[in-house]
Formats: C-alpha cells, sequence, structure tokens
C-alpha cells in the first residue's frame, strides 16, 4: 500500500483512504530511505534529540510522526511524546499539568512505559473512573465535564 500510495503521491483525492498530504509524506519517506538506506538501525541508537530532528527533515514528518515512530517501530524506550494530544489530556488530569516540566521527574528513565501506560488509560476510558473516585475524595463533583 505504501508503495502504491508513493506512486501515486500527487494525483488528486484520496486513494485507499490515504489523502495526498500523507502520500506525499510516504513517497517523502521512501526518496529519504532510498538515498539513505534503511536507516532504523542508526535512528534506534542514535540520541533521541538527533533522531527527532533528522526524521522531521524528511517532508510530512513532524515531532509527532518521529516519536510514534520511535516507539512503535523501533522499540526506543526513551521517548515522552509530549506533543500528543491524548498525553497532554490524561497529563492534566493525572498530574495537573499539560506541560512536561513536572513529569519529567516522575517518568525519567521509563518515558515510553509511561507513554503507554497513560495510553491504556485512555484506551479503557478510565479517566471518568478516576475523576469519579478523586471527586468523592475530595468532594468535587462534575469536574469530569471540563474534560
Amino acid at each position: 500500500m505504501i508503495s502504491q500510495c508513493s506512486q501515486n503521491a500527487f494525483s488528486e483525492g484520496p486513494l485507499l483512504g490515504v489523502s495526498q498530504r500523507k502520500r506525499k509524506a510516504f513517497r517523502a519517506w521512501q526518496v529519504f530511505a532510498e538515498k539513505n538506506g534503511n536507516p532504523t538501525g542508526r535512528w534506534a541508537s542514535m540520541p533521541l534529540y538527533k533522531y527527532r530532528r533528522e526524521i522531521s527533515g524528511i517532508w510530512g514528518f513532524g515531532r509527532w510522526s518521529a516519536d510514534m515512530i520511535a516507539i512503535f517501530h523501533l522499540g526506543r524506550l526513551d521517548v515522552w511524546p509530549e506533543s500528543d494530544a491524548g498525553i497532554k489530556r490524561v497529563c492534566k488530569i493525572v498530574f495537573g499539568t499539560g506541560g512536561s516540566l513536572g513529569i519529567q521527574d516522575y517518568i525519567k528513565g521509563c518515558e515510553t512505559a509511561a507513554a503507554l501506560c497513560l495510553w491504556e488509560i485512555i484506551n479503557r476510558n478510565l479517566i471518568g473512573d478516576y475523576l469519579k473516585k478523586l471527586g468523592t475524595l475530595n468532594g468535587l463533583n462534575g469536574c469530569e465535564k471540563e474534560l
């Protein structure tokens, strides 16, 4: 599918349910890989900031894409996907902040595992239960409406 999408990167409209922008990104990835070889071995072991900078240089790939590839394809354990909307939402509830500043103290050394756990809170729809318990303990009512 990726090769078919990259071959038709500039045709109008969706193809196989993939937007033209995504097809252009697939094409840019293909061109990068043809020019540089398969980068995954190198990316898995290079410092995270260098990896993010390199992959973000490929058209259509940004910080979020870099982090998802690092976690789910490269198996890196040092990735904190702070630009992910779900992570921000759960961190606001669990840690009281959507920013990553104070959170880094709690997750240092297990960033990817922490992210996977927070995503699982979303996947299992545990936020509502957490807020209900928190509300009962703290006398808060209706705070789940904010989220």
